[in-house]
């Protein structure tokens, strides 16, 4: 029986052991949205899919569909976000921001959108400076929470929706302005019930 491998890339939201060597992992893809996927001996020493496998790091990831999962049957790095790992609030922010994704985007569902505006935040929070995360985390939720239809479009935000990077020049307008970007992303989450 032939089956269909899909390759694409992914950010790691969460993991979990299961088994003697085997992992569980929700994971946010490009093309097929937030997918379950099992690792089949993954915890082992001689496994090559383990090093991959990880936070902080864009990866592409070759899914084949099983009757309940998708299975991984490889993985190489795209980008390792060493700004990220080596700075304790970068990366509570990254798992902020991972986590409220997780929580918006429940199933396979395909938003390229909000994959970029992450790979964009991923990107800005690697290499910015430290007084800028507050300011790189609320421009992705605005960008995010605008593209799922949780926040309106207004003179405030507007300029920060676009699916571009985020430059230092706007990290640093963010920072001066927010309380009012931070207004809007609590009232949308708080219209959201998350």
């Amino acid at each position: 029986m032939a089956y269909n491998i899909y390759t694409t890339p992914a950010f790691l939201v969460s993991s979990f052991e299961h088994g003697e060597a085997d992992k569980f992992y929700k994971i946010y893809t490009r093309d097929l949205g937030m997918v379950n996927v099992t690792a089949k001996g993954i915890r082992k020493q001689d496994s090559k899919l383990g090093m991959h496998l990880l936070e902080f790091r864009k990866i592409n990831l070759s899914l084949v569909r099983g009757k309940e999962v998708w299975r991984a049957t490889s993985a190489t790095v795209e980008l390792l976000y060493e700004g990220v790992i080596s700075n304790v609030k970068k990366r509570t922010a990254y798992g902020r921001i991972i986590s409220l994704v997780a929580r918006l985007i429940p199933g396979e569902e395909n938003h390229l959108i909000v994959f970029n505006a992450l790979s964009y935040c991923f990107l800005a929070l690697n290499t910015q400076k430290t007084e800028n995360i507050l300011a790189i985390e609320s421009i992705t939720l605005i960008r995010i929470l605008y593209y799922l239809g949780y926040i309106k479009k207004d003179d405030t935000i507007s300029k920060y929706i676009n699916d571009e990077e985020i430059t230092e020049e706007l990290s640093d307008l963010a920072v001066k302005e927010k309380s009012a970007l931070l207004s809007h992303i609590n009232h949308a989450l708080k219209e959201s019930q998350l």
